[in-house]
């Protein structure tokens, strides 16, 4: 089998198991989560995924928020290295080259994505696998539920997918 997830959900129920706290599906990790399952499985080569994966520390170079502690929505591991994606979906939208959530007109600020993947990169890097020298580490944020059309300067707009696309 080409992809293995860890841990390995049934595809047919991911709504009932990826869900907020409040038991409604996070439906931008269960497309991602399928995504990665339909075109990895299809590879000629061996992929890990792990999903909603934790770890007790974060990196002190890479960490604006001082968070303690660094959750990965996906980590992906193949023989060339270590990839992390951090999902948003919702409402999410751009303004002064600064992320929100936008529900009932309400705006709340959010942390950059780009910032939050690169910090939870530097963390596998520099704090988890500080040992391993001969891969590459890197970053990718998925919008897979979003259908803002982002008008930023943050990021170059022909590598943005998102469900507007």
């Amino acid at each position: 089998m080409p992809v293995q997830f860890h841990p390995s959900n049934p595809y047919k129920q991911l709504e009932n198991i990826i869900t907020k706290k409040n038991g409604t599906p996070l439906y931008g990790e269960i497309v991602i989560y399928r995504k990665l399952w339909d075109d990895l499985d299809a590879s000629e080569t061996d992929w890990h995924v792990w999903h909603d994966i934790s770890f007790p520390r974060h990196s002190s170079k890479y960490n604006p928020k001082k968070k303690n502690e660094c959750q990965l929505d996906f980590l992906i591991l193949h023989n060339q290295g270590f990839l992390v994606i951090e999902v948003k979906g919702g409402n999410v939208i751009t303004e002064n080259n600064s992320f929100f959530y936008e529900k009932n007109g309400i705006k709340t600020r959010m942390q950059n994505p780009f910032e939050q993947a690169k910090g939870y990169k530097y963390t596998l890097k520099d704090e988890i696998f500080q040992q391993v020298k001969t891969c590459l580490f890197c970053e990718a944020v998925a919008f897979p539920a979003v259908t803002y059309q982002f008008e930023t300067e943050l990021f170059d707009q022909s590598k943005l997918w998102t469900g507007h696309n």
